[in-house]
């Protein structure tokens, strides 16, 4: 069901479907932008028994934002300004956490799912052309239990 909804919602973007001006919209970029990070895991194992699960993945993003830029956190709480998170799509490879910040930037975690290795890219309306890399990378599973 979850694939299946992740489907219609990419086909929808990429038709055009759907009211493109609504506040519901994350932000410029049409969809996530998928780039590999060059991994030398040579995990293998396809039951996924060891892999991050979206939730483990969507709280270790948001205590990497409150750890690392702690007036989010503050911002959040007093309800004066819009930040939030979402999965914008997993699958037993990859998820990808967006963040929209108060300033309407869309930052995007791509996760790896068997070793934990982040990257981070940004995309900022009206200011860049496209989802860019950060160059920043990290590694998810050292954010697994902060603040939990």
């Amino acid at each position: 069901m979850k694939k299946t909804l992740v489907t219609l919602l990419l086909a929808c973007m990429l038709v055009g479907c759907g009211n493109k001006q609504s506040d519901e919209i994350i932000g410029g970029a049409d969809e996530p932008t998928s780039i590999i990070l060059e991994s030398d895991s040579t995990k293998d194992d396809e039951s996924g028994a060891d892999s991050i699960t979206d939730d483990e993945a969507f709280n270790a993003i948001k205590n990497y934002c409150y750890e690392n830029y702690p007036d989010v956190k503050e911002l959040e709480e007093s309800g004066e300004y819009e930040v939030y998170w979402n999965i914008e799509s997993s699958d037993d490879k990859q998820i990808v956490v967006a963040f929209r910040s108060y300033t309407a930037a869309i930052v995007r975690f791509y996760i790896d799912t068997a070793t934990g290795e982040t990257y981070i890219t940004e995309y900022v309306s009206g200011i860049t052309d496209k989802e860019e890399p950060t160059g920043e990378t990290f590694n998810v599973k050292d954010y697994f239990e902060i603040g939990e």
